[in-house]
């Protein structure tokens, strides 16, 4: 998504509208804004999930005592912590990026408006 603007603006010099732009951008840049695109967050949450099921299983069936048991406690909390961390940091990084497509399209769109207001007027 490094070349947004140019994208825009290329197919808005070819004469496409502003909806057939959103759509072919849409189309071009899908996998970039799609829930399955893996980011920083996602590897907190593939490795966090394990070890938060692991230390689960441990703290339920292991017959824990003394200073292993606040050990696993801890390692549960870690991946609590992390999984959550990356649950929500993934839909985070996928809600701005769906934002910052849109803010440069608006931003592309208002430009045009206004230059098209000074040429006319």
């Amino acid at each position: 998504m490094k070349d947004l603007n140019r994208d825009i603006e290329e197919l808005l010099d070819k004469g496409f509208s502003f909806e057939d732009v959103r759509i072919r951008l849409e189309e071009k840049y899908e996998k970039e804004l799609s829930f399955t695109t893996i980011s920083y967050f996602t590897y907190f949450f593939i490795v966090g999930f394990p070890i938060l099921i692991v230390s689960a299983v441990f703290l339920k069936f292991g017959n824990l005592t003394g200073i292993a048991y606040y050990i696993a406690r801890l390692i549960l909390l870690l991946g609590a912590m992390a999984t959550l961390k990356g649950f929500i940091g993934h839909f985070v990084s996928v809600f701005l990026r769906r934002e910052k497509f849109e803010e440069e399209f608006k931003k592309v769109r208002r430009l045009r408006e206004a230059d098209y207001g000074k040429s006319s007027g």
